[in-house]
């Protein structure tokens, strides 16, 4: 007897040639060559349980391994077998049958025929089949899930005891009612109770609808839901001509087929073929060719280079940077001392990118060494700006430094090394950038061969770690062997190395840094390895290593060169001698009173008294200076007034004549009469002693088209009948004087990033005499004039100190100081060691008319005065100093101011010969004017002449 297996249709079939199916697995079966419905089933890993149908659905026999082509995706299999399946007993079958056994089978006279197309299905079971029968039964019930049925199963492997439970079932236990969803539930457990892994058919033949059943075509097709590896095959023997929709629906779900059975004489030969289409089923055993697979690793997994730059990151090239104005290489470069230095001088001792940098010069020496036809060119350079401007002749300096190294150290013929000097660098650092012009201050070695000039982008660069290559290691297994590989390696997947051959894997592969280039590598984000492998079937693999990323820290070199500002502040005199002074002051009597436009009230500024009680402790001689009498000038006319009795002065009131005076002549009256008031009620002067005069303009008037000669013009002029009214006011005192007029303090600042802002502040033992502030550069001297502090405070001074604060651009800040020492000479002093001490008389001339140099009657007097004084005092030195306000061309007044000077030159050396040794005359104009050229008052008393007589007295 023919062993079989019973599968009733467990396949998939396709539709045309050549014919596959693609399960899950994605596995594809094929007969090349043949049109064939091909379906298939897994059996387990690389076998196939393949069914074979002609057009007709017949099964082809005869079948081999070759006649076979199984793919898993693109990969091809290899078959290793193909063996019916009728031959092999490795592949045992789970089979549940639900029968309908209802009495209707009897009454359709079906039993017989039904029994013998059972017992023809039972000749094929095999002792490694698992075979399960469930069948109606009305009397003895099956619980199954809580569930009380009417079903009965069994199961053996005995095909005698098959057939004597099919009789039975037939027989005394045929049913009434019909319980075909009871009895297909109590299948499907058993089915479910079967290995997950095994085949699982559940095969229904029915006579006719469920009747009888408590449960529902839902229930039967929730129990089925999710049973693995499980088919559904149904035989519809109903008396009806349509297929039952359920179990039509319930076969197709489940990847099985219904047969119709439409007589009792169809059920053999509908048996005869399930079974012989089950045993003409091939197992094939198949192995899909493992392609090449594995891993790539590249290490080090990441670079770290450390590289010295240019402001903005480019790479920095042979170049030695100066400090602003000088052109001495700077200490922070390795300067080594002589030849025998040079010799022992050792590259490769040089493991961070700033020490290499340091020793630029030195790793020129060596490059010029070791090609002795290599010549280069230096190119000093300045930035061009502050004290560098245009100054070539420093850019040259600064190349012949470099050049003067080069030879006395490392021996390199200057013949070898041409200089040149530039201004800005050919491809100069913005300005505005931060550190710009300190880059611009440089020297710029430049080979003229282009290789060595391409080695310095890499000379300047380091990793880190020490780590000098990238090692590639292949984790490859290729089953059958390597015909050929291609190594990729990549930076920000731009292709920098290609390596490939033929063969097996060498174990790893080395590649040094210098070969990609370290300038190259520093450009890259990150580095990877990729290879394809292709093996002797023409399978192929890519793989690629991880990232190892790059990093990059970058140091600008002039930000390590410049660094904070720094320097010193120098201050002059480096002693202070301030000495007491006796001092006789003949100042003259200003007979003007100046007020503002359209007003007749006294300005404030002058001194005037309240009540006559005050009037009472006024003394002239105690007033000093001569804007401190010109402003008490009605109290010194008033006293003088009371003084003499007899007297009598002529107030003459003007005006501007323009604008809102002109022809105000009530003005100028009322001005006269301000005046003749306060000598009035303050000082008490009878009004017969005081006569009123009203014009417009002054008789001797200043130029009336300037807003100064408007302002002179509105005036009060007052006139005596007696010279001693008007006279002179003469004072004594004593005063300080210094050997200096100023203290001047020198900064000598280095701002590699510029200066944004500075200070510096003057202060005397604690107290603050004065401050200068501002923004960028420094001016080389700061002047600062002692009268702002007085010498009467300074005199008191142990220390003058000068301090300065500095902050760069770059937010750096630098503070130094400077201090002078201060020495005070009393009077007592000198007195009490019998040396003379100082005596400065100092005479002003009645002042100048506008644009005039006569001296007149009031000025002559004065001049007698002064003459007798120096024929008194034969050791004295006489200075005379012409002046002139700020009105009019200044070339005018510098030779108009001489003319006066002169002409008091002249009047004293008529009277005093010979004195003219000892006498110096000279014209100030408007410079360093003696008064506040911003008033009237201060523009009158500048058009005058001072004569200064300067001796020694002893006690």
């Amino acid at each position: 007897m023919k062993k079989g297996i019973l599968l009733p249709l467990i396949f998939v079939f396709g539709v045309a040639h050549p014919l596959h199916c693609r399960a899950a697995d994605d596995i594809q079966v094929l007969t090349p060559g043949r049109s064939a419905r091909v379906g298939y089933q897994t059996v387990d890993e690389n076998r196939l349980l393949v069914s074979v149908l002609d057009p007709d659905g017949r099964p082809i026999r005869g079948l081999k391994a070759e006649d076979f082509l199984v793919q898993k995706g693109d990969r091809k299999a290899r078959i290793l077998s193909a063996e019916p399946l009728e031959t092999t007993q490795e592949v045992p079958l789970n089979i549940v049958l639900v029968v309908d056994n209802s009495f209707s089978m009897k009454k359709r006279r079906a039993v017989g025929p039904l029994l013998s197309a059972l017992d023809s299905f039972l000749q094929t079971v095999r002792p490694i089949d698992n075979i399960h029968v469930v069948v109606f039964d009305e009397r003895q019930k099956m619980l199954v899930g809580g569930r009380t049925l009417h079903t009965r199963a069994f199961h053996s492997n005995d095909v005698g005891q098959f057939r004597d439970f099919f009789k039975d079932a037939f027989g005394r236990a045929i049913t009434s009612g019909t319980y075909l969803y009871e009895a297909m539930v109590a299948g499907l457990d058993i089915v479910r109770r079967m290995p997950g892994k095994d085949q699982k058919f559940l095969v229904v033949f029915s006579d006719g609808e469920d009747i009888n059943s408590r449960l529902t075509e839902r229930t039967v097709e929730e129990e089925a839901s999710g049973i693995p590896n499980f088919e559904a095959y149904c035989v519809d023997y109903m008396p009806r001509r349509k297929m039952n929709p359920f179990l039509k629906s319930f076969a197709g779900n489940h990847g099985g087929r219904i047969w119709k059975a439409k007589s009792a004489k169809e059920l053999l030969p509908i048996f005869q073929s399930f079974t012989t289409t089950l045993l003409y089923r091939y197992v094939v055993t198949y192995r899909i060719p493992q392609p090449p697979h594995g891993t790539l690793t590249m290490a080090p997994a990441e670079l770290d280079f450390n590289r010295v730059t240019m402001i903005g990151g480019a790479p920095i090239a042979d170049m030695v940077f100066f400090e602003t104005g000088k052109a001495e290489i700077p200490d922070k470069y390795v300067l080594l001392a002589d030849r025998a230095e040079a010799e022992s001088f050792r590259e490769e001792d040089l493991t961070d990118a700033m020490e290499r940098y340091y020793n630029v010069l030195n790793l020129v020496g060596r490059r010029l060494t070791e090609n002795p036809a290599a010549r280069i060119r230096i190119v000093g350079c300045n930035s061009d700006s502050g004290p560098e401007e245009k100054n070539l002749d420093l850019s040259r300096r600064r190349a012949q430094a470099v050049r003067d190294y080069l030879s006395g150290v490392w021996g390199i013929a200057a013949s070898r090394m041409e200089v040149e000097a530039r201004n800005l660098p050919s491809h100069p650092t913005p300005m505005i950038v931060l550190g710009g012009r300190a880059e611009n201050q440089r020297v710029e070695i430049l080979f003229e061969s282009e290789e060595l000039r391409r080695a310095a982008a890499e000379r300047f660069i380091v990793e880190i770690n020490h780590i000098n290559q990238i090692r590639i290691v292949p984790h490859i297994t290729a089953e059958y062997g390597l015909s050929h590989w291609r190594l990729t390696i990549s930076g920000d997947s731009r292709t920098i190395k290609i390596l490939e051959g033929t063969g097996d894997l060498e174990p790893f592969y080395a590649f040094p840094l210098d070969e990609f280039g370290l300038d190259e590598l520093a450009g890259f984000r990150n580095i990877r390895a990729c290879i394809r492998v292709t093996d002797i079937y023409g399978d192929t693999f890519d793989t690629c290593t991880g990232l190892s990323v790059v990093r990059v820290s970058k140091r600008e070199a002039i930000r390590e060169l410049v660094g904070p500002p720094h320097g010193e502040l120098k201050i002059e005199p480096e002693t202070l001698t301030v000495e007491e002074l006796t001092t006789v002051d003949s100042s003259p009597l200003l007979n003007y009173v100046f007020f503002e436009t359209g007003q007749s009230e006294i300005p404030e500024r002058y001194v005037v008294f309240s009540n006559q009680s005050e009037t009472e402790s006024f003394d002239e001689r105690r007033l000093r200076g001569q804007m401190e009498k010109y402003y008490h000038l009605l109290n010194i006319i008033g006293q003088r007034l009371v003084a003499n009795p007899e007297t009598r002065i002529r107030i003459v009131g003007c005006n501007s004549n323009r604008g809102v005076e002109r022809g105000r002549t009530d003005l100028s009256r009322s001005r006269a009469e301000a005046v003749r008031a306060y000598l009035r009620y303050i000082w008490g002067i009878d009004s017969w002693r005081m006569a009123i005069e009203a014009r417009n303009s002054p008789v001797v008037a200043s130029p009336g088209n300037l807003e100064e000669g408007r302002a002179e013009n509105q005036r009060v002029e007052i006139y005596s009948n007696s010279p001693e009214i008007l006279d002179t006011v003469k004072s004594s005192y004593v005063e300080e004087i210094a050997d200096t007029e100023s203290i001047r303090v020198f900064p000598r600042i280095q701002a590699g990033y510029g200066i944004e802002h500075w200070s510096i502040k003057l202060e005397g033992d604690g107290f603050q005499m004065d401050s200068v502030e501002g923004d960028g550069d420094l001016l080389p001297v700061y002047t600062f004039d002692l009268e702002k502090t007085g010498l009467h405070r300074i005199r008191s001074f142990q220390k003058i100190r000068a301090t300065l604060g500095v902050t760069d651009k770059a937010g750096n800040t630098f503070n130094t100081d400077a201090t002078s020492s201060v020495r005070f000479v009393r009077r007592e002093e000198r007195v009490a060691r019998k040396l003379g001490y100082r005596v400065m008389e100092r005479y002003a001339l009645i002042l100048f008319d506008f644009d005039r140099a006569d001296i007149e009657d009031r000025n002559k007097t004065v001049l007698d005065r002064i003459i007798k004084r120096i024929e008194a005092l034969p050791e004295a030195t006489v200075t005379i100093v012409g002046h002139t306000d700020t009105i009019g061309n200044e070339s005018y007044n510098m030779a108009l101011s001489e003319r006066r000077a002169k002409a008091v030159y002249d009047g004293i050396l008529a009277g005093i010969m010979p004195a003219a040794e000892r006498i110096t005359y000279r014209g100030a104009g408007p410079h360093d004017p003696l008064y506040d050229n911003g008033l009237p008052e201060g523009r009158a008393l500048n058009r005058t002449v001072t004569i200064t007589i300067e001796y020694e007295k002893r006690q």
